[in-house]
């Protein structure tokens, strides 16, 4: 066994792209990457994060370290330029600087969005906890040029227990949003952009303001499980709408046909941290925003329920101000179908339920195309899944013969 491996550490006194804070009263100690716009990982800083994590590891004030980022990106990668002009001496010890939130005694999170590649996902992959927003976008660009993920990468994925043959290959080379990435183990959750918000809502010392946070919270939540037109959204009543199922632990969102642009009837089951969000907002911000007896889901300031201009304005708004993405209220829909189809190519019957089209024809007119190089990256993974699972055959036959 050879020795653990000493360097000299890093200055801290300048801090290259990143910095530190720690909260004495939360026990909690912050490694900020600040390197705007995408906050590009030095070789310098390499050798500093290293040492920060170790300082933090060792203050008896600290008990938990969190990794996160100032901007929209979390990191877009390492500098290639540092490879270049690095020693080969300072190459060799990447891995052990990138495994440094592996080795603490301390737990330590990973919070990420945006772009999150090459040796921003490492330093993600060597952390205990990953928690990642629906924006977070998983990738190991370095292959494209040529290079092995040089940080750590193949160590610290040996602590995911749930890679399944192949995708240690394949996904560095895609990109994985954050729903992709837990399912494959990337990450360990995924947090909405409306938690934010509802957050938000909770630390505003205007009340008014912060109701007003969570119920764009709750507007866009719905938009996004139950994609439903404006004009049925801002007209939603908590009585007539909202049907509760299960004991009260489930809701509805229904909608009769009358009040339907195709005269359809609109049924959509929400999932339970919808459901919850919704809860909340009733019970500690909705009170902040009408008088008794309106039962509107969203009230308006003259009573009865919001303008759809408004809501229009306040969702699209905040929305822009969050993501950086121009997003009316409409757009939810064509978003949710993209994204179905894009994981499910040809599923437009699944897509006209949902949307509530009278016809598949509709449904057809609107999105077919839109799947085509989701439905050929089907295709070659079916393909080529059938082609691994025969030459396991062939050599289980071969072995046993032996």
């Amino acid at each position: 066994m050879t020795d653990t491996p000493q360097f000299a550490p890093a200055s801290l006194r300048d801090r290259d792209g990143f910095h530190v804070e720690i909260d004495v009263a939360r026990e909690r100690g912050d490694i900020i990457l600040d390197r705007p716009p995408l906050n590009v990982i030095s070789m310098m800083q390499r050798d500093q994060l290293r040492v920060a994590f170790e300082a933090l590891d060792a203050d008896p004030a600290v008990r938990v370290i969190v990794l996160r980022a100032k901007g929209e990106h979390f990191s877009s990668g390492g500098e290639i330029r540092g490879f270049l002009e690095a020693s080969p001496e300072h190459v060799s010890r990447l891995a052990w600087n990138i495994a440094a939130p592996a080795r603490c005694m301390k737990p330590v999170i990973a919070a990420a969005r945006g772009y999150c590649f090459g040796v921003g996902f490492e330093l993600s992959l060597a952390s205990d906890f990953r928690l990642v927003s629906e924006t977070c976008l998983y990738a190991l660009p370095e292959q494209r040029l040529g290079q092995i993920p040089g940080s750590g990468r193949r160590g610290t994925s040996a602590k995911d227990g749930r890679h399944h043959a192949g995708q240690e290959h394949r996904h560095p080379l895609t990109a994985d949003f954050g729903s992709t990435s837990m399912r494959l183990g990337h990450c360990h959750r995924v947090c909405p952009r409306w938690r934010k918000l509802m957050r938000l809502a909770a630390r505003s010392r205007r009340r008014r303001d912060g109701a007003l946070q969570a119920q764009i919270a709750v507007a866009v939540s719905i938009l996004t499980f139950a994609p439903i037109r404006l004009d049925n959204l801002a007209t939603l009543d908590c009585e007539r709408n909202l049907v509760p199922s299960g004991a009260g632990q489930a809701l509805h969102v229904v909608v009769p046909g009358e009040q339907v642009k195709n005269r359809k009837r609109i049924e959509h089951p929400l999932p339970a941290m919808c459901v919850k969000l919704i809860m909340r907002y009733l019970r500690e911000f909705r009170p902040h925003l009408t008088t008794k007896g309106n039962t509107a889901l969203f009230p308006g300031k003259s009573g009865g329920a919001k303008w759809q201009n408004v809501l229009r304005y306040q969702i699209s708004r905040t929305v822009y101000a969050h993501t950086g993405l121009k997003v009316n209220p409409h757009l939810f829909r064509h978003i949710d179908a993209k994204l179905y189809l894009d994981r499910n190519p040809g599923g437009y019957e699944v897509v006209r339920l949902v949307l509530g089209h009278r016809s598949s024809a509709t449904t057809r007119r609107f999105y077919s195309g839109t799947e085509t190089a989701a439905a050929v990256r089907h295709f070659d993974e079916t393909i080529l899944a059938i082609g691994n699972r025969a030459e396991e055959k062939v050599i289980g036959r071969k072995t046993k013969k032996k």
